[in-house]
C-alpha cells in the first residue's frame, strides 16, 4: 500500500467519524428537545389538574379520578405515618386502582360536580387570570411610563444645563 492509499483510507475514516459525530450531536439536540417537551406535559398536567380537578374534561375525568384517589390514598398513609403507636410492618399494598376510581367518581357525583357547575367553576378561573394578566400588564405600562417620564425629564434637565452654560458664556450655539 502506498502513502497516498493509507492517506485516502485515513481521511475516509476522519470523515465518517465526524459524520457519525454530528449524527450523534443531532440526537442529542432531538432527546434533549424530547426531555423538554416531557417536563412540559408534565407541568401541563400538573396546571390542568390544579385548576380543573374538581370539573374535569368527560374524556379526562378517569384519569382526573385516579389522580384523586392516589391524594387521598397518600393521605391516609401520611395518616397512618404520624401513629406512634402503628406497626409498619404489617402494611398492605394495595394496587386496586378501578375499584377506588370508582369510588372517588362516585364521591364527586355525590357532591353534584355538575355540568353547568363546572363550566361556570371554569369560567370564573379563566375570568380571575385575565384580571390577573390584566393587573400585571397594566403594572408594566405604568413602569415602563414612569421610566420613559425619567428619561424626558433627564433629558429636559441637560437641555435646560445646556443653554445655560451657552447664555452664560455669551457665546452662540454652534449647531
Amino acid at each position: 500500500m502506498e502513502n497516498s492509499d493509507i492517506s485516502k483510507a485515513f481521511n475516509g475514516i476522519v470523515n465518517m467519524i465526524k459524520e457519525f459525530g454530528g449524527a450523534a450531536k443531532l440526537y442529542g439536540l432531538i432527546k434533549a428537545e424530547e426531555t423538554k417537551k416531557q417536563e412540559l406535559y408534565y407541568k401541563l398536567g400538573k396546571k390542568y389538574y390544579s385548576l380543573f380537578k374538581d370539573c374535569p374534561e368527560k374524556d379526562l375525568r378517569p384519569i382526573v379520578d385516579k389522580l384523586i384517589a392516589c391524594d387521598e390514598k397518600i393521605a391516609k398513609l401520611k395518616e397512618e405515618l404520624s401513629d406512634p403507636g402503628k406497626d409498619y410492618r404489617d402494611v398492605e399494598v394495595d394496587t386496586g386502582d378501578d375499584e377506588e376510581a370508582g369510588s372517588v367518581k362516585e364521591n364527586a357525583e355525590e357532591k353534584g360536580a355538575g355540568a353547568g357547575t363546572c363550566e361556570e367553576e371554569k369560567a370564573a378561573e379563566t375570568a380571575e387570570e385575565i384580571r390577573e394578566s390584566a393587573a400585571d400588564k397594566a403594572e408594566e405600562i405604568h413602569e415602563s411610563t414612569a421610566e420613559a417620564a425619567d428619561k424626558i425629564r433627564e433629558s429636559a434637565e441637560e437641555l435646560r444645563r445646556t443653554l445655560s452654560e451657552d447664555l452664560d458664556s455669551g457665546e452662540p450655539k454652534q449647531e
